[in-house]
């Protein structure tokens, strides 16, 4: 279903970047000094610590790049998967538990995303989450027609000649 993908996708979301982050640090510690017991630079003056602690995470790979996700790759995940919870609730009503479950995996991954494998993001105000809650507010009214439509024609609980009106 559509949680095991997302958890699939999350697992993946964390690996690809933690791999590479991986193979560039094993690459930087042969290039450089460094104590092969802690990882840490060999250096007499702590401002060519930090200096280099600067250079290392300056050459992580940007937020917003095809390989990782950005901030509308996240939108467009929660978005599709709150399509899925809210249009379907009635006909799987275990979907909501699975998107919650969901939803704190996709929390830590993004967190790792964001602290350890990616450069910081330039931070920008906004008013709003934009386009996006045209498109909540889209879903939430087809959610509402598609679990009436589910109820009034699947269950057996209005005559069949009934159904149509008091949909």
């Amino acid at each position: 279903s559509i949680f095991i993908v997302g958890f699939i996708k999350n697992f993946a979301e964390l690996g690809v970047p933690a791999l590479k982050n991986y193979m560039a640090k094993k690459k930087a510690v042969q290039d450089a000094d460094v104590d092969p017991t802690t990882n840490e630079l060999l250096t007499s003056d702590e401002n060519e610590y930090i200096q280099a602690k600067v250079d290392s995470e300056f050459e992580l790979v940007s937020y917003e790049t095809t390989d990782i996700d950005g901030t509308y790759a996240d939108y467009l995940e929660v978005m599709i998967q709150y399509g899925h919870v809210t249009l379907f609730v009635i006909a799987f009503p275990f979907a909501p538990m699975l998107a919650f479950l969901n939803n704190i995996l996709e929390i830590y991954v993004d967190r790792s995303k964001l602290l350890h494998f990616t450069r910081r993001p330039i931070p920008a105000g906004a008013a709003g989450i934009g386009v996006w809650f045209g498109i909540v507010e889209f879903i939430s009214v087809t959610a509402i027609l598609s679990n009436l439509g589910i109820l009034c024609f699947a269950s057996t609980t209005f005559d069949e000649d009934k159904r149509l009106p008091l949909f």
